[in-house]
This record gives C-alpha cells, sequence and structure tokens, in this order.
C-alpha cells in the first residue's frame, strides 16, 4: 500500500483559498471515497476479440461475461453502450450468453466475422433488452423460429435497427420487426435475398429511413410496398453485377428522397418526392419510365453508365421543377444535347471507380456554359487529394482542365472542397510539370483585372509568393505554412506584406518564423 503524505499547512491553505465553493471540496471527497466503486461506473465498454478455434471463442465469450457482471454489481444501470466484435477461423458459434448482464443497454453493436455466427440465444437476449434505442448485428446469426418470439417481445423504445451481411433475414422477419417496434425510425438491410416471398411490405407509423440492399439472383423478382405515412428517404438496390427485376409500390406518398442503385420499375407516382438519385447500370430507357412518376423532383444525381444516345431535353422532359443535377464521374458523357434550364450543374470528379483514370473533356464542360447556359458550374475535386489511387498523368490533365475554365469563366466556374490547397506537389509528378499547374492556378487567380473576388483565406504549401503576387490578392487573412510560402528574396517579409491592407492574421509555423 501506498504511503499518504500529508501537505503542510501553507499548501493546503493556498489550496483552499483558491476554491471558490467549499461544496466542490465535499463532492471531491466522496468521490475519493468510493473511487473502488465509481471506477467500474463505465457507460460504455467495446470487446474486439480473434479466435482460431470453438473452445477460444468459449474462452473469449467467458471474458466477456465476466467483465459485465462485474460491471453490473459494481455500478447497475451506468454501462449504456456495447460493442463486441468476434472472429473465428474455424465455423463456430456464439452463444452470446454474456448479454444477460448488460440488462441497462440503450446501443448494442454485436459483429462477427469470417466462419462466425450468432446462435439463437443473441436474438432471444437482444429481445429481453427493454431499454435498447439501437441495435446493429453485422454477420450471419440464427433466424429460425424467431417471429413468436418477436411477437411476444416488441421493441418500445428501439430507434434504430441494422442488419449487415445477414443473408439469412428474411420477409417475414422485418414485418414482424417492424411491427413490435411502434417507434422505430431507421431500418437498414444489406446483403437481404429473401426468396422466399416475392413482396415485402413495409408498414410503419414511425418509420423515417430505410435502406434495403439485396442480392437478387439474375431473373429474380422482387417488390417493395412502401406503407410508411413518416418514410422521408428510401435507399434500394442490387448487387451491381445481377440484374432482378424490382419494383416499388407507393401506398403513402410522402416520400422526398429515393435513391436506386439498380435498375427500378415504378408502378406508381410520387408526386412530393424532391430528390433522386439513380446509380448503377440502367438503360435511359428505364430511367425515363421513373421520370415519368417522379415529375416534381428539384434535384437529380445521376452516376449512370450507359452508352445510350437519348437527347437531354427529351430525358429530361418530365421533370418540370428541375433545378440542379449533379453527375458522378463522367455521366455527363452521354448528355450533350438537347436545352437545360437549370440553376445549377454539379460535377463529382473521380466519383465513378470506373473512370478513376480518365480526366474530363473540356468541351463537354464548356457545352453546359454556352450552349445550354447554365449560370453555375460546380466541380467537385475532393477524391482528386487521393494521388496515391489516381494516375498521375491523368491527375495532371485533369487539374489543367480546371484551370482553363476557371480563367474562360471566372464567374460561373466553383471548384468545391478547398481545391487550391490540392495543387501541393503531387506524389511522382515531374517537377516541371507541377511548376506549369501551378502557374497555370496563379494566372487564374491573378489575372488582370484578378479573377478572384474578396478572398479572406489564402493557403500554400510549398509555394513561393512574390510582392506582386501579394499586391493582387489582397487576402484578409493569410494562412502561411512551410518556410517557403514568404518570399526568400532580398525583399523584407514585412515589406511584401505591407500591401495587404485588410491583412488580419499571418499564421506561421516554426520554419518560417525565422523569415520575420
Amino acid at each position: 500500500m501506498r504511503r499518504s503524505v500529508e501537505l503542510d499547512d501553507g499548501a493546503l491553505v493556498e489550496i483552499l483559498s483558491r476554491v471558490a465553493d467549499a461544496r466542490r471540496i465535499a463532492q471531491c471527497s466522496l468521490v475519493c471515497k468510493r473511487w473502488q466503486e465509481l471506477r467500474w461506473a463505465v457507460t460504455g465498454l467495446h470487446f474486439d476479440f480473434r479466435a482460431r478455434s470453438k473452445e477460444e471463442v468459449r474462452e473469449k465469450e467467458d471474458v466477456i461475461a465476466a467483465v459485465l457482471r462485474r460491471t453490473k454489481n459494481r455500478a447497475p444501470g451506468c454501462l449504456k453502450t456495447l460493442k463486441v466484435s468476434l472472429r473465428c477461423d474455424e465455423p463456430s458459434e456464439a452463444t452470446g450468453h454474456w448479454l444477460m448482464w448488460a440488462d441497462s443497454l440503450t446501443a448494442l453493436w454485436l459483429e462477427a466475422t469470417v466462419s462466425l455466427r450468432w446462435g439463437p440465444a443473441v436474438w432471444n437476449s437482444v429481445l429481453r433488452l427493454d431499454t435498447l434505442r439501437g441495435v446493429q448485428i453485422v454477420g450471419r446469426f440464427y433466424s429460425k423460429n424467431l417471429l413468436p418470439v418477436v411477437d411476444e417481445s416488441p421493441f418500445q423504445s428501439l430507434r434504430y435497427c441494422r442488419f449487415s451481411k445477414a443473408i439469412n433475414v428474411t420477409n417475414l422477419l422485418l414485418e414482424a420487426l417492424l411491427a413490435a417496434s411502434p417507434a422505430l425510425e431507421n431500418l437498414s438491410v444489406d446483403f437481404f435475398g429473401d426468396v422466399s416471398r416475392p413482396a415485402l411490405t413495409v408498414s410503419s407509423a414511425s418509420l423515417r429511413t430505410l435502406r434495403l440492399f439485396g442480392c437478387w439472383r439474375d431473373g429474380d423478382a422482387f417488390k417493395v410496398v412502401l406503407n410508411a405515412p413518416r418514410l422521408a428517404s428510401f435507399v434500394f438496390g442490387n448487387l451491381p453485377s445481377r440484374s432482378a427485376r424490382l419494383s416499388i409500390h407507393f401506398l403513402s406518398k410522402n416520400l422526398s428522397s429515393l435513391e436506386l442503385f439498380s435498375s427500378c420499375e415504378l408502378e406508381n407516382r410520387c408526386d412530393l418526392l424532391q430528390s433522386l438519385r439513380i446509380t448503377g447500370n440502367w438503360a435511359l430507357e428505364n430511367v425515363a419510365n421513373v421520370f415519368q412518376f417522379t415529375p416534381m423532383v428539384t434535384v437529380l444525381h445521376l452516376g449512370l453508365r450507359s452508352t445510350g444516345k437519348t437527347r437531354i431535353d427529351n430525358f429530361l422532359a418530365p421533370l418540370i421543377n428541375l433545378k440542379r443535377i449533379h453527375f458522378y464521374g463522367l455521366a455527363m458523357m452521354s448528355f450533350v444535347g438537347g436545352d437545360m434550364r437549370l440553376e445549377a450543374l454539379h460535377v463529382h470528379l473521380w466519383a465513378d471507380l470506373d473512370f478513376r483514370y480518365a480526366a474530363p473533356d473540356i468541351s463537354l464542360f464548356k457545352a453546359f456554359l454556352e450552349v445550354h447556359k447554365i449560370p453555375s458550374l460546380v466541380v467537385h475535386c475532393k477524391e482528386m487529394a487521393d494521388h496515391e489511387t489516381k494516375s498521375v498523368k491523368e491527375n495532371y490533365e485533369c487539374w489543367r482542365v480546371l484551370f482553363d475554365l476557371l480563367l474562360f469563366y471566372p464567374s460561373r466556374v466553383t471548384l468545391k472542397k478547398r481545391s487550391h490547397h490540392l495543387l501541393n506537389r503531387m506524389r511522382g509528378m515531374e517537377l516541371k510539370r507541377w511548376q506549369e499547374l501551378r502557374f497555370g492556378f496563379y494566372r487564374a487567380l491573378m489575372g488582370q483585372p484578378p479573377l478572384v473576388k474578396n478572398l479572406r483565406t489564402l493557403e500554400f504549401r510549398d509555394t513561393v509568393l512574390t510582392a506582386e503576387d501579394l499586391w493582387r490578392l489582397e487576402p484578409d487573412e493569410m494562412i502561411t505554412q512551410g518556410d517557403k510560402t514568404l518570399p526568400q528574396a532580398q525583399m523584407s517579409p514585412d515589406l511584401v506584406i505591407a500591401p495587404l491592407l485588410r491583412l488580419k492574421a499571418v499564421h506561421l509555423d516554426c520554419a518560417s518564423r525565422k523569415l520575420l
């Protein structure tokens, strides 16, 4: 046992003089006396184990049970969040007997990977957690004869439920879960492939978000019937390499966002839909059929991989309220004709993996800006920051296209996601090419007159700025990083920043301070 050390009178008086309220000392005293008890009062626990055999799985579960049992005995009702990740190299089954000691949970995350699956006792134990608000089960689990158990033990407090990689989730189980969860707001199911019944009826008075990703085989037919008056968002799709006959029937038509990741048919209209996303392998004729039933869409996201030649004016004619289009990857290559009355066009570069080594054609951008007279073109360059997964040559060509757009249309083209600071020297790029890119960027920023107005923040790394550059830019704030940011000429740095009358702050790192 450690020896306690007494404080002298002077130190004690000094400590007490700094305490404004004496009640704080009393609170600290209580904590010190109950330390052995309170150290078990944790609100969250995370277990991550890997086993080589069935015996090791049992040992890991016994360890989890011992910790949970002691936590409950020492601090009952404190544990709110539990995450358990188990992996086993041999086919095995987790019993989940340790869940009996976690009756105060509000959030539960169970993950079984490789050859492990959750046994029947796991789901039965989950049903007994009355305070559970969110549950996520990753991996296979025993789902046979669970319907009577669900009907007898309703989830009164459940708000969020997700099944991932659980191919044994059935239509009947989902319908029973929805009926037993009067407060459920978010339901997500991945790798859902039940073909015993060709239809799933989603009936819920509280559901707001629904996500269904299936693994149906080629030729399978499946229909989703939506009867959820508060449902606002629905994500639906199948594996990209398979073509099943999917359809949606709307009984409640308050849906505002719909995302379809594979070819699908709508059986009736949804007039309140505002946002529509279509991604994957589609024939343009099928897309046109979807547009016929969603005429009030204002924002359209397109990530199609199609070779159709339909003109865009005929293609988008049913969407009478369309204001913005988001193109992902080079999906816009299929749409170059017709007349579009849009407020803005968004292009997400490198968002489609199939086109990650292809640079955009500047003629396509010019067609949208000149022929279609679109007021604003927004180019999202966030994913171009990952230089290691991109071709250096194509990345270089892409930046040149963007800089030319900035020169030709300075007031109508916007680069999003702070694309200017991505101009750091790219790994593997020749110095000459990098300098040419940097010059193109300067030319876009510092034209005569400057093309960038009201600049507030400027960030450069490994870049040499001259006094003339700073005079033209005049940013309100300038963030400098690296010992090469401020000019290294004979001119004093304080003279260089003198023209910046609106400058509020200059941030320097240790290497740059020596320049001042």
